[in-house]
């Protein structure tokens, strides 16, 4: 069975233009993902008597598991790299096992149901209905956990710290 990896990356470059090199990160992602987060700021330099302002800011990306290595390839392209840090997580084991308790509580459900119908006791049919709930509950949960390791696996992130360089005096 095929593996199930969550990959991140979180990379520091230096740009010459921070605008310019944000107009090419959303280029690059454009077919291939989005900006999930971007927090921008700018800063006052004083050179030669002049105030520069200096953009620098974190920008999240997620973007297609399969095109990961491209595209971070092609985003420290476009500066000098300060600092590279790439994790993997392997989640196969987790996501099987969610899987595996997601369809017997489906099949427990199925069976309580085909038994609610059967029986006459009000005892019994409140204990039934209670255990239904609780299962239904853990089922809404799980699925909510399964669609998000899918997410995480099918789409991965990329947190770059991007910053213009600073001004110097002529």
């Amino acid at each position: 069975s095929q593996r199930k990896i969550i990959r991140n990356a979180n990379i520091s470059i230096e740009v010459d233009d921070f605008d310019v090199a944000y107009s090419k990160i959303e280029y690059i992602i454009s077919n291939l993902g989005y900006v999930q987060e971007s927090k921008i700021n700018k800063v006052k330099h004083f050179v030669d008597n002049k105030i520069e302002l200096v953009t620098s800011g974190v920008i999240i990306i997620r973007v297609d598991a399969d095109k990961f290595n491209s595209v971070l390839k092609d985003i420290k392209g476009l500066g000098q790299l300060i600092d590279e840090n790439i994790k993997t997580d392997d989640v196969t084991e987790k996501f099987f096992d969610v899987e595996s308790r997601l369809r017997l509580l489906k099949y427990e459900e199925s069976r309580l149901e085909e038994y609610l119908k059967k029986i006459d006791d009000p005892d019994n049919i409140f204990k039934t209905q209670r255990r239904l709930t609780d299962i239904r509950h853990e089922i809404e949960q799980l699925t909510g956990t399964l669609n998000k390791l899918s997410d995480l696996v099918k789409l991965s992130t990329i947190t770059i710290n991007m910053k213009e360089k600073a001004p110097t005096s002529t």
